[in-house]
């Protein structure tokens, strides 16, 4: 039990901060412009992602309820070479904190990983981190 404290307790951080820091980018719109986050309501879905060792550990995590149903797709790159794609659907979220997908990805000082979140009847919104902007 203490192991899943201690989990939620990082998990919880890990997700203010994304939500206070998290760079998040509209398709279409320079990814070097400063924006600013929308609510937990608006987009209900966020990426956290954190350093373990010369791994990257990326969770596409539920920040609020939502009686939606959407998908997304995550884009991750190490290095030159090393490039991933993955995607996922889900229906209504009930559980704030739950986590709707986990990937670890690295061996690299150069990374990148880009979170699209598609929302019926919403605007897709996009967040994205890397090796030189991550908070």
């Amino acid at each position: 039990m203490l192991l899943n404290r201690n989990r939620s307790s990082w998990a919880a951080v890990s997700l203010a901060v994304a939500m206070i820091f998290g760079s998040i980018v509209m398709p279409g719109s320079d990814a070097s412009a400063a924006s600013t986050p929308a609510s937990a309501a608006d987009q209900p879905v966020s990426l956290v992602v954190r350093r373990d060792g010369p791994l990257v550990d990326a969770q596409v995590v539920a920040v609020a309820s939502c009686a939606c149903a959407g998908r997304f797709r995550i884009e991750s790159r190490s290095g030159s070479a090393n490039n991933s794609v993955n995607t996922s659907s889900f229906g209504r979220i009930d559980k704030p904190g739950a986590v709707l997908s986990h990937i670890r990805f690295g061996g690299s000082d150069d990374w990148s990983i880009r979170l699209t979140v598609s929302i019926d009847g919403r605007n897709d919104y996009v967040i994205a981190r890397s090796s030189d902007r991550n908070p």
